[in-house]
């Protein structure tokens, strides 16, 4: 939901051409879209921290579940730049949200699907996140730490190839 309201944002801001005034001030366009795509990061992550302890799992929160509440997180710049980038406009905006919706699935392949399979789902980012999740349950990790890594880097990869796709559409 964060991604979504930071694509909304963006692409308001966008159609009333706001990005072309910010891009003169101090904070130029890349300092403000770090702030756009920052700040559902931070909220994001407390928000999962307080929600986890207001509904008494406590015991869920160690040292190996809090690098996946931040790339639990980071579903959000993921969300938004995509959704900003394929969109020309708000009303693009909801379409293209409701094809990003897909990201909500992927979870279940990892759980509901056996074997090798599975793996298929790699290609999007929450099916790392998950198998992390689903391995530091079961104390697995060697395998929580395999997949802690290409979450990172299908992460990484992917949010720099929708910057740099919204960066050469504004």
């Amino acid at each position: 939901m964060q991604g979504l309201f930071a694509a909304f944002i963006i692409l308001d801001e966008q159609d009333e051409d706001i990005l072309t005034y910010v891009s003169i001030t101090p904070l130029s366009k890349d300092g403000y879209l770090m702030y756009r795509l920052g700040a559902p990061v931070v909220i994001n992550s407390l928000l999962t921290i307080v929600a986890l302890s207001i509904a008494g799992y406590h015991d869920v929160i160690t040292w190996s579940f809090l690098p996946i509440i931040l790339l639990l997180a980071l579903k959000a710049p993921l969300v938004a730049l995509f959704v900003a980038g394929m969109a020309k406009n708000k009303v693009e905006g909801l379409a293209v949200s409701k094809v990003a919706s897909i990201l909500l699935l992927v979870p279940f392949a990892f759980y509901f699907v056996d074997g090798g399979w599975k793996y298929f789902a790699g290609i999007l980012p929450p099916f790392w996140t998950v198998a992390a999740f689903f391995y530091s349950l079961q104390s697995a990790y060697l395998q929580y730490w395999l997949h802690m890594a290409v979450a990172v880097l299908t992460h990484i990869i992917l949010i720099y190839l929708l910057y740099s796709r919204f960066k050469r559409i504004v």
